[in-house]
């Protein structure tokens, strides 16, 4: 490493090699802690630059992934990534010495819309009551719904089929979708998600029925 480039890009594109190489070393056969510390190294010099939108992130060591999984909860993150500290870089390939943990929630959600044929369910419509006890959409979830679930949801939807949006402001709608089928909010299904947003749940999963839940206390104050 003898210094680092003028431009932006030639300052990327040297930060990218150093991770790798350094000089005319090959550093991808190195424990990922030895190119983690070339990393630091690389830190003080990006700082000493100033001006790049390249962050080092921190790094802890021998800690539990249920302390770390916790602080990444604590703190709105998706997950964690747990290394093994000895692995080497293998370029294009998977390895389970590297491992994603995503942080995943579940919630209790209304049913208020589904998408599908009239024998099977292709997606739900979701929703909850806010704070002023409105309904708002929270999002949709076709993940997680086997052959006998679309059909027996299907079967369950009829008496609830309403001709119109139960939302409380059907404009204020998270998703829109062709040819929903609006139900009266009285089912409650159980979705594991990554985050909630404003546009809805990320990653959702459809974990099952809610029959011991009560509708009316489906807040999305809980998401």
């Amino acid at each position: 490493m003898k210094g680092i480039p003028g431009s932006d890009s030639a300052c990327l594109a040297l930060i990218r090699s150093t991770v790798l190489v350094l000089g005319d070393l090959d550093l991808m056969s190195a424990s990922y802690l030895d190119r983690r510390a070339e990393l630091a190294v690389l830190d003080s010099i990006i700082q000493d630059v100033g001006g790049l939108p390249i962050t080092v992130p921190p790094h802890w060591e021998n800690q539990s992934s249920k302390i770390m999984l916790n602080a990444a909860r604590s703190a709105g993150m998706e997950g964690i990534l747990v290394k093994r500290s000895t692995s080497i870089y293998l370029p294009g390939q998977r390895s389970r010495s590297w491992i994603k943990h995503a942080i995943r929630t579940r919630s209790s959600v209304l049913v208020i819309g589904f998408v599908g044929s009239s024998r099977s369910v292709a997606a739900l419509i979701l929703g909850a009551y806010d704070a002023e006890n409105r309904l708002i959409q929270v999002g949709s979830v076709s993940s997680g719904l086997t052959v006998p679930m679309r059909r027996q949801l299907r079967e369950d939807f009829r008496p609830l089929e309403r001709p119109s949006s139960p939302l409380t402001d059907p404009s204020a709608a998270a998703e829109t979708f062709p040819g929903i089928q609006w139900l009266t909010p009285r089912l409650v299904v159980d979705v594991a998600y990554r985050a909630h947003t404003a546009g809805g749940l990320r990653h959702p999963s459809l974990k099952g029925r809610r029959f011991d839940v009560d509708f009316q206390s489906v807040r999305a104050e809980d998401l």
